[in-house]
């Protein structure tokens, strides 16, 4: 596994934006781009998930031409394994994996998953703690929220993990929940860009 690159996203609290600190952990394989994604949202209430992978999927079709809610290939198949399989024959060849994470425990309390089915059910692995939830800033209390959270993404065609990542979102509590979702979002895909495993857009990436 290559060295974890940390990184503060996204500026300025006062004009309604939120700032992401992720450490990227690509795999020493080769693996991507990738070109056609699954997405998912985990360890949520049904409402809560929709709205994230929604927002997951806004910010992969900026890189892709058809990612799709995990969740929905889900509720027409009879098992994972059915739903992973019908999504290979469409054309998916990755799975994005995203959850809320404790930072405090999150290297050496959970084994991390290496397979794709290990990853859509972490709540097996956590305990209702509170620092699993979005917490106050002591310095602004009242005024500042910060949330954390890992990412997985999976090759579908070995079912195997070749990136993860953990992180944290900082945003001024006014700021709709709504919009932190999406920004969190488009953070996910800048990380999977800089490392290669999304499609470069020419003349654009830097």
């Amino acid at each position: 596994m290559k060295p974890s690159a940390a990184v503060w996203m996204s500026l300025a609290l006062l004009t309604g934006c939120a700032a992401f600190r992720i450490e990227s952990h690509p795999e020493a394989a080769k693996a991507g781009p990738f070109r056609k994604t699954l997405v998912a949202f985990v360890g949520a209430e049904a409402s809560t998930r929709g709205e994230v992978e929604e927002a997951l999927v806004r910010a992969f079709g900026v890189r892709q031409a058809a990612p799709a809610r995990w969740s929905d290939g889900l509720a027409t198949a009879p098992s994972p394994a059915a739903a992973l399989a019908t999504a290979r024959q469409s054309g998916f060849d990755s799975l994005f994996v995203l959850e809320k994470h404790s930072m405090v425990h999150w290297e050496g309390r959970d084994a991390l998953p290496d397979r794709w089915e290990e990853a859509l059910a972490p709540t097996k692995r956590e305990s209702p703690t509170a620092d699993l939830v979005s917490v106050e800033s002591q310095g602004r209390a009242g005024e500042e929220r910060f949330v954390n959270g890992r990412a997985f993404l999976f090759d579908l065609n070995t079912g195997r993990r070749v990136w993860w990542a953990h992180g944290t979102g900082r945003a001024d509590k006014s700021l709709r929940t709504r919009e932190f979702v999406e920004q969190a979002a488009r953070a996910c895909v800048n990380a999977l860009v800089r490392e290669g495993l999304l499609p470069r857009r020419p003349g654009r990436d830097r």
